[in-house]
């Protein structure tokens, strides 16, 4: 089956980590404290290679979160099978470099706009759908 890598707040934690002399798990419970910072180091961290934070993510599995640059998303349709954008009614996110417009059409798009109930429901469509196109 397939495996969940993690986010990609995960990778730039490790990353920070060891620059920092601290634990990746202390760097993700403090990563909203310095959004900025964040960003900035995620941009560094691709600004050789674009997808450098996807592959550092899916070499630990198959599923991964959390993608905030444009370029990364969009050259990193090469690596991967599916893009879930999950809708939700928020703010606009600055660290968040494309919107929903911006990805292919065939994006699996689930509203989280109910309870956790409806997520699940519409988290097994995708997973039923997934199924389907693999068999």
């Amino acid at each position: 089956g397939l495996t969940y890598a993690g986010s990609m707040s995960e990778v730039i934690a490790e990353h920070l980590a060891k620059v920092e002399g601290t634990t990746a798990a202390w760097q993700m419970e403090h990563r909203h404290d310095d959004r900025a910072k964040w960003f900035r180091v995620g941009n560094e961290l691709r600004a050789t290679d674009p997808c450098a934070l996807l592959k550092a993510g899916f070499a630990k599995g198959d599923i991964l979160t959390g993608a905030r640059n444009k370029d990364e998303v969009t050259l990193g349709l090469l690596l991967v099978d599916w893009i879930v954008w999950i809708q939700r009614k928020v703010d606009r996110d600055v660290t968040l470099e494309y919107n929903l417009g911006d990805l292919p059409p065939n994006t699996w798009v689930i509203p989280n706009h109910g309870g956790l109930a409806d997520l699940e429901s519409m988290a097994i469509e995708f997973a039923n759908h997934i199924k389907k196109a693999a068999a």
